[in-house]
């Protein structure tokens, strides 16, 4: 009766293994071409973002706009391609109007002639422009090695400065890692993008990344938005 019992123990231990463990996709292996999918954006989630007021998922982590994945207090990417733009972005309403190069809008007005009159070049720190000077920068997270957008604008946007200036002065190939650090002013607390280290990278990520470089150099491709909707890049 020991031995029986014993062994009906051990069976309901591998069904339960059976359970939790995770099944692997049934889509077949098929080679999507780079201008049919949609780039997600990697937000660093603020007290008034829709994550954190609806979900409940934490002030000052990563989220992945297309997957919906919370990577937590850190995110690490290998940077592929930065492109310096604007943003003209209501809190509540959503994304106004977007330039990909600071020039001209996906309207296809040009940003000097700015039908909101709110152009980002009209800054001064008395009274700054609702249009925000913006640093894509089109990357591989280093989970899943697949392409997201790292965008550093509003309080972000110096640390967006400096780390395209160290990878103009850094010529190795590196991943990157990212946390936030807690700042506050008279609007409140908030939280800025943080650089928090370099890392080396191994030779399969350093060909994935390369693979994933040459496919977007002859394509466009849509980034998800600010506001989760689609925007395509060159």
């Amino acid at each position: 009766m020991t031995k029986k019992n014993d062994s009906l123990a051990v069976a309901e231990d591998k069904t339960q293994a059976l359970t939790v463990a995770p099944l692997q996709s049934l889509v077949d292996d098929v080679d999507i071409p780079s201008d049919k999918l949609i780039i997600p954006r990697l937000t660093l989630l603020q007290s008034n973002s829709d994550a954190v007021q609806e979900h409940g998922e934490a002030v000052g982590s990563y989220r992945n706009t297309v997957t919906g994945e919370n990577y937590g207090e850190t995110v690490e990417i290998i940077p592929l391609k930065p492109a310096f733009g604007a943003i003209y972005f209501v809190q509540g309403e959503g994304m106004k109007c977007r330039s990909h190069d600071g020039v001209t809008s996906i309207h296809g007005e040009k940003c000097a002639q700015c039908p909101f009159g709110v152009n980002y070049k009209t800054w001064n720190k008395d009274n700054a422009p609702k249009c925000q000077e913006t640093i894509d920068v089109l990357s591989i997270e280093t989970t899943s090695m697949q392409p997201a957008v790292l965008t550093f604008r509003s309080t972000s946007y110096k640390a967006g400065k400096i780390f395209v200036t160290n990878l103009r002065l850094n010529k190795s190939a590196q991943a990157y890692r990212f946390g936030a650090r807690r700042e506050k002013n008279d609007k409140g607390a908030f939280f800025v993008i943080e650089q928090k280290a370099s890392v080396p990278l191994t030779q399969e990520q350093y060909d994935a990344a390369a693979r994933w470089k040459e496919s977007f150099k002859t394509v466009s491709y849509d980034v998800a938005g600010d506001d989760d909707t689609g925007e395509t890049h060159g």
